[in-house]
């Protein structure tokens, strides 16, 4: 092999690996770009999480006052709680279904 098909060579392997660095530098910088992505959403599931945890607990909160307040007054008395309890009862069993493995304190 003469000098100048060694200079061919070397200088198309330089290319490949110009073009292979290229690739990977791009590659790099779309896995920094998933990264923060998946940073920024895990954020906003602790925000969400959050948010729902605090929901949670004005709800039992709120049924609880209500069933103190249903068993304190006579039944047909009370009976105009029951709707409002069953809609909180609903909503907490959806809240559960949100965030599993959370239990309900009472």
């Amino acid at each position: 092999m003469t000098d100048e098909q060694r200079n061919i060579e070397c200088t198309k392997l330089l290319t490949i690996v110009h073009e292979l660095d290229r690739m990977i530098r791009a590659e790099i910088a779309r896995n920094d770009q998933m990264r923060a992505e998946i940073t920024q959403a895990q954020e906003e599931i602790a925000r969400l999480q959050s948010g729902i945890a605090t929901l949670r607990a004005d709800l039992i909160n709120r049924r609880n006052v209500l069933v103190r307040r249903f068993r304190s007054v006579a039944a047909h008395q009370g009976a105009y709680m029951l709707p409002e309890i069953a809609v909180i009862e609903d909503v907490l069993r959806a809240l559960g279904a949100l965030v599993p493995g959370e239990s309900e304190p009472t």
